[in-house]
């Protein structure tokens, strides 16, 4: 006992050698290296859960967004231009409700870019009920006054205030059906007028009829464009782009975007795709290039004689909204930063706008991660509103 007291005595007053004093650094170093890396791997990791989940809480607005206007755009629509003549000969006015356009390249900087689709929907926008028509003398409508509305607020409904000559209205008869109209002035006192340039002024079953102009109604039109674009406030090098909504009126035979109505809904929005559905009607022939043939791969339905749904290009949609069904979407976000080197990323990031995009490659080697939201928008209205 008194030995081994002795011993310890003896270690105590010699304290550590240089290699024990080593040994005990070196260890207590790993242990600090470790602990350090582990709390930096999580803090990256957690981070870019983070950056993951404010992508999908930055792209719910515009798909909520989206949703509404097509819905909206559905209930708006109207057998008008090269439609099916059974339910309406085309008039002299044309607006349709859905306009699609494919593979629109967007410039990022001087030497990247991406495509996407861009949707334009025309629906009624406006806050208030549809009008009552009282009378109609050749291109002049007068409508019942709406208490709530003054002469300000209904010039404001009806007319654009960029062009006297912008607004594009919806005129609905008794019979459920309609057409458009645009708007060349606007005035007000007990009762107000709306001036048309309707030559000759359109009639019967597929207009309006003077003679029961009392139960006529009638909506002011927004057109709304969906598209990508680069953000202007933001140096190229960061490349970033957004989903943009423009407000637009019509102005020289089509709808035309409004300065300053520009609205990002989606930011850091990379991919932006419109499939469009609708039915192919009765004795369609099997060659034509209007309709393109079922995809096998894509969710159908079928109408009330039993034809198969297909999905339309644009041309067709712009000329046969009726047949359309729904609209399926996909947008493509990307984190705002890039992916931390020290997460395995594997090589060979997909192109932009496919399908099985993972990755949004960057400068300086680096990416971004990318999260997609598909939904589907049903459009019945666009049908069946115009055929009961």
């Amino acid at each position: 006992m008194g030995e081994n007291k002795t011993r310890w005595s003896s270690v105590s007053r010699r304290g550590f050698t240089l290699i024990e004093l080593m040994i005990g650094m070196l260890l207590t170093t790993i242990v600090i290296g470790g602990t350090y890396l582990m709390f930096t791997s999580s803090s990256e990791v957690f981070s870019h859960q983070n950056l993951t989940s404010e992508n999908h809480n930055n792209i719910r607005f515009a798909v909520e967004l989206l949703k509404a206007d097509v819905a909206r755009a559905g209930f708006m629509s109207s057998p008008n231009g090269a439609t099916d003549p059974q339910v309406c000969p085309p008039p002299t006015f044309s607006v349709p409700a859905l306009s699609l356009t494919e593979d629109v390249v967007v410039q990022i900087d001087g030497s990247d870019f991406l495509t996407t689709d861009q949707l334009l929907v025309v629906g009624d926008m406006s806050a208030y009920p549809p009008f009552q028509i009282s009378s109609i003398a050749g291109t002049v409508i007068t409508v019942v006054p709406q208490p709530e509305v003054d002469d300000a607020t209904f010039a404001n409904i009806f007319q654009e205030p960029v062009s006297a000559s912008s607004r594009v209205i919806r005129l609905t008869n008794p019979d459920g059906l309609s057409q458009f109209g645009k708007v060349s002035n606007v005035s007000g006192d007990d009762t107000i007028n709306l001036v048309l340039p309707l030559t000759p002024a359109t009639t019967g079953s597929c207009g309006y009829s003077p003679m029961a102009a009392e139960n006529h109604e009638i909506n002011a039109v927004t057109g709304y464009l969906y598209t990508i674009e680069a953000d202007p406030a933001v140096d190229a090098s960061m490349e970033k782009t957004d989903l943009v909504r423009w407000r637009a009126d019509f102005t020289n035979g089509g709808f035309t975007n409004i300065p300053g109505s520009r609205l990002v809904v989606a930011e850091y929005v990379v991919g932006l795709d419109f499939v469009v559905l609708g039915v192919v009607p009765s004795g369609q022939p099997a060659n034509d290039p209007s309709v393109a043939l079922p995809d096998p791969e894509e969710e159908h339905g079928m109408d009330s004689s039993g034809s198969t749904a297909s999905i339309m290009d644009e041309s067709d949609v712009d000329a046969s909204p009726q047949r359309v069904r729904y609209v399926d979407f996909r947008i493509m976000t990307r984190t705002r930063e890039a992916i931390p080197r020290r997460l395995a990323v594997p090589t060979g990031a997909s192109a932009v706008g496919h399908a099985e995009q993972v990755y949004f490659p960057l400068s300086n080697n680096r990416v971004a991660d990318v999260r997609t939201i598909q939904g589907k928008i049903a459009a019945p209205n666009l049908t069946f509103r115009n055929l009961q």
